[in-house]
C-alpha cells in the first residue's frame, strides 16, 4: 500500500524519459478479464523503444453502455503532469490530464463525449506528452488493424502464468478500480526525522522524512534555495507516494497563514512531488509550529499529513552538513524505526501524525 519517499530523492535532478530512435508498436488486440464485479474488454496497443523498458499502451476500454466506452492511456513516469498529454486523432489535437500515476506509469483517462467514436474512425493516432526537461515524448500509433482486432471474440487474458505484459495490462486497463474502505478517520504514526539542510554549489535543502514503522518513506518535504537566487525564490517541495488523484490539488495549510494549493509536477517509483514557491513561504515556515498537507488518493480517501515546524527555523539558520552525514543520519533512523517495528506508538523519536479520512469518489 505505501510506497518509500524519501527525502535525498526529490532534491537530485529529474532524468527524461526517451525514446531511442527505433521505436516499435504491437499489433491491436482485444483482451478480456473477469474481475471481481464484472467482465472486462480494451483493445490495446503498445508503442516501445527497440530493447528498452520505455513504453506507451493506449487502449479503448468497452463498457456495459457502448455511449460510455473510454479511452486510457498508459505513459512512463517522469512527465511533466500539469500539462496532461495531447491526444493526436487526425485532425483532433486535445488536451488531456492525467488521472493517477502508479508503479507501471502515470494514467490518463479520456472520458469525452463520442470519444470512442473518434477513436475507430482515426486512420492515425499519436500521443504527446512534455518530459522533464520540457522536450517532447511522442508515440505514434498506426490504426491499421484496430477494427478487425476489436471485432474479434473475447480473447481471455492471463492473470496467472501469464507474461509481465499480461499482468501489466490488467492492473492498469482491466481490473477493478480501488474502493475505499475507510468508514471512519483514524491516524497513523510515523517517526519524524526533524529538519536537517545541507547545501552544494547549486542550491540549500532544508529537509525531513516522516517514516512508517517498516522505516519505509511516507512523506518528504523539502525547502529549495538556489545559492545565485537574487529575485530570493525558494521552493517547497513535498514528495507523497504513488497512487493520488492527479487532478485535485493538494492543500498546503501553515498555523496562521493563508492554505495554499498546488498541482502535482512528476511522479517517480518513489513518489509524486508538488511544488510551493510562494513569496512568504520562509517566514510562514521559521514562526509556525506545524504544517500539514491534504490531498486525495484514487480510492477516495483524504490524507492529511501533519509535520512539525519546531526545529526548522533551527536547521535553516545553522550550519549546512555534508550529503554523506544526512545519508548516515538516515540510515541510522531508518534503522532505529524498524526495531521499533509495530510499537511505533511508543517510540520515544520525534514523531508525526497521518489522519486518514473519507474523502470523496474521484471521477473514473
Amino acid at each position: 500500500m505505501f510506497r518509500s519517499v524519501p527525502f535525498l530523492a526529490a532534491l537530485i535532478g529529474f532524468s527524461s524519459p526517451s525514446f531511442a530512435a527505433e521505436a516499435i508498436q504491437t499489433d491491436w488486440v482485444k483482451q478480456c478479464a473477469k474481475t471481481t464485479s464484472t467482465t472486462r474488454c480494451v483493445t490495446i496497443s503498445h508503442v516501445s523503444e527497440v530493447g528498452g523498458k520505455l513504453d506507451v499502451a493506449v487502449a479503448l476500454v468497452a463498457t456495459p453502455d457502448a455511449s460510455k466506452d473510454y479511452i486510457r492511456i498508459a505513459a512512463p513516469l517522469g512527465l511533466q503532469l500539469v500539462h496532461g498529454l495531447r491526444l493526436v486523432m487526425d485532425d483532433d489535437k486535445s488536451v488531456y490530464k492525467f488521472h493517477h500515476c502508479r508503479s507501471e506509469g502515470c494514467v490518463a483517462n479520456i472520458v469525452d463525449l463520442k470519444i470512442a467514436e473518434k477513436m475507430r474512425k482515426a486512420k492515425e493516432l499519436s500521443v504527446q506528452m512534455i518530459k522533464s526537461d520540457g522536450s517532447v515524448l511522442s508515440a505514434k500509433f498506426s490504426m491499421a488493424n484496430f477494427k478487425t482486432a476489436e471485432s474479434n471474440k473475447l480473447v481471455s487474458l492471463k492473470t496467472k502464468g501469464g507474461s509481465e505484459q499480461d499482468k501489466m495490462d490488467f492492473d492498469v486497463f482491466l481490473g477493478d478500480p480501488p474502493k475505499s474502505t475507510t468508514t471512519e478517520e483514524f491516524t497513523v504514526p510515523l517517526a519524524f526525522s526533524g529538519w536537517s539542510k545541507f547545501c552544494n554549489e547549486k542550491a540549500c535543502f532544508v529537509g525531513m522524512d516522516g517514516k512508517l514503522s517498516t522505516g519505509g518513506n511516507m512523506i518528504g518535504a523539502v525547502l529549495i534555495e538556489p545559492k545565485d537566487n537574487n529575485d530570493k525564490k525558494r521552493i517547497l517541495r513535498i514528495t507523497l507516494p504513488l497512487k493520488f488523484y492527479l487532478p485535485k490539488k493538494p492543500q498546503l495549510s501553515i498555523d496562521g497563514f493563508s492554505p495554499l494549493t498546488s498541482d502535482f509536477v512528476i511522479c517517480f517509483n518513489n513518489g509524486c512531488m508538488i511544488d510551493f514557491d510562494e513569496a512568504s513561504l520562509l517566514n510562514a515556515l521559521k514562526s509556525s509550529k506545524e504544517m500539514s498537507i491534504t490531498a486525495t488518493t484514487t480510492q477516495g480517501d483524504a490524507w492529511r499529513a501533519v509535520i512539525p515546524l519546531s526545529s526548522f527555523s533551527k536547521a535553516y539558520d545553522g550550519p549546512s552538513v555534508t550529503e554523506e552525514a544526512v545519508k548516515e543520519t538516515v540510515k541510522k533512523q531508518t534503522e532505529q524505526v524498524k526495531r521499533s517495528g509495530k510499537r511505533l506508538e511508543r517510540w520515544k523519536g520525534p514523531k508525526m501524525t497521518l489522519y486518514v479520512s473519507k474523502g470523496f469518489a474521484p471521477e473514473p
